[in-house]
Order: structure tokens, then C-alpha cells, then sequence
């Protein structure tokens, strides 16, 4: 937090922290406003991968994924009526 208040300011910190916590984001421990590590990481990943599924290379992604699912599916349920 006091990186991103001394490189945007208050208001652009808080709609970062808005961001990559939700607005129903709880303070926690002494001072308030503490979270530990892993729920940091989770919660850059998953802004992190929105915003990449939003561009061109993540819906091309997100179809190969589909086709990937698809055909791993129809290989199984093939491979299971034998």
C-alpha cells in the first residue's frame, strides 16, 4: 500500500486496492489494512488473468483451450465404449 499511495496518490491507491480485493474488502491485524502474501498473489493472478483473457491472445487462448477440453473429452468417452 505504500508503494502504490506514494507512486498514484490516495485516490488512484484506493481504486487499485478496489481492484485486487473487491469493494468488500476487510482490514485486518493491527494497523489495519493487512493481508498475507498468498492472498496477494491470488489476487494479482486473478486481475492479471482477466485482464489478459480480455486482450487478442487471451481469447485465442481461451479457444484453444475449449478445443483442447473438447477433444480430451471425446478421446475419453470414445476410449470408454470400447
Amino acid at each position: 500500500m505504500h508503494l502504490l499511495y506514494a507512486r498514484y496518490g490516495r485516490v488512484v491507491m484506493e481504486q487499485k486496492l478496489k481492484e485486487l480485493f473487491g469493494e468488500d474488502m476487510q482490514e485486518t491485524g493491527i494497523g489495519g489494512g493487512e493481508i498475507t502474501y498468498d492472498e496477494y498473489v491470488a489476487s494479482v493472478d486473478r486481475v492479471q488473468m482477466a485482464k489478459f483473457l480480455e486482450t487478442n491472445l487471451g481469447r485465442k487462448a481461451k479457444d484453444i483451450q475449449k478445443l483442447f477440453a473438447s477433444t480430451n473429452g471425446s478421446t475419453g468417452s470414445a476410449s470408454k465404449s470400447r
